[in-house]
């Protein structure tokens, strides 16, 4: 007569560094399942966001970005002259000649 019958089966054995594997993997498994879970969930919230946001008509791209502000056509790039203008070197002159005329 076989001595292992189904009351008397036990679990295999796999040692303390097999337990021990098993004890770490088990919540890691269940942390990354409970990560796709969360991330699946927060992508549709995100492109549920972003259709809104085109449906108004606001860009969501950079292409879209750069189209919006896209010169109309006929007309010069001013983008140098206000550069020119705000220039920080400018206004460091100016500071520095203030001060002088402050220690005089």
């Amino acid at each position: 007569m076989n001595d292992e019958s189904p009351s008397k089966r036990r679990l295999p054995r796999l040692g303390c560094f097999g337990w021990g594997f098993v004890i770490l993997a088990l919540p890691l498994l269940f942390a990354v399942v409970a990560l796709l879970i969360w991330s699946n969930g927060v992508s549709r919230d995100v492109q549920a966001k972003l259709a809104q946001i085109r449906a108004a008509g606001e860009p969501v791209t950079a292409d879209d970005l750069a189209d919006a502000y896209r010169l109309p056509p006929n007309r010069p790039d001013e983008t140098r002259f206000w550069l020119t203008a705000n220039d920080p070197g400018d206004l460091t002159f100016e500071v520095k000649r203030d001060r002088k005329k402050i220690d005089e």
